[in-house]
């Protein structure tokens, strides 16, 4: 099962990369087009600019499968969270291409309509904050599982390390230097009950 979790983490963490890549180029022409002219591009839409900048650079970090990219399940969830705040931000501002912000502002940047623009922007900010939150499962099952695995003998019997055959009481040898036959002395790493 480790090595189909590292390759699922692969794929879930390329797949978050390219949804960052792909909503960082369609709202980053935006902002080209409307700073071109003049205009600024509005809070939303450089918050979820710079979030899928943010997003690329980690996504880059933690795309090797390696066991801390496991480990980083907090990280995974924050950019979830992100990702969200980020969709709701950007649907607010037109959810079916009718508000005046779209028709100003996105028709005006593009020279034309461009509805599948923004459907496009929107349907791959959520699809970002669902393969981070599915890479956070990921993590924390893998953690945990590892976790688990760490603490049981190699036959699986779900015995704690803690209590292995070296470190239990052992019984009292039958001293042969002094003393009587039958009389028993305790070892020097055992302490006499």
């Amino acid at each position: 099962m480790g090595g189909i979790s590292r390759i699922i983490s692969v794929l879930l963490r390329a797949s978050a990369l390219a949804c960052s890549v792909i909503v960082a180029g369609l709202l980053g022409s935006y902002v080209h087009h409307v700073h071109k002219a003049g205009f600024g591009a509005g809070s939303r839409i450089l918050y979820a600019l710079s979030l899928s900048g943010i997003s690329i650079f980690f996504a880059l970090l933690l795309l090797a499968p390696l066991k801390f990219s496991f480990w980083a399940f907090p990280l995974d969830f924050a950019f979830f969270i992100m990702w969200i705040v980020a969709f709701s931000l950007l649907a607010d501002l037109s959810p079916r291409c009718t508000r005046p912000w779209f028709t100003f502002s996105w028709r005006f940047a593009w020279g034309s309509r461009k509805c599948g623009i923004w459907r496009a922007a929107l349907a791959f900010s959520f699809l970002a904050a669902m393969l981070w939150l599915a890479s956070c499962l990921l993590g924390l099952y893998r953690t945990f599982r590892d976790r688990k695995e760490s603490r049981t003998d190699n036959t699986g019997v779900g015995r704690n390390k803690r209590f292995s055959r070296d470190s239990a009481a052992q019984p009292m040898a039958e001293s042969h230097v002094q003393g009587q036959p039958g009389q028993t002395t305790v070892p020097a790493n055992n302490v006499a009950v």
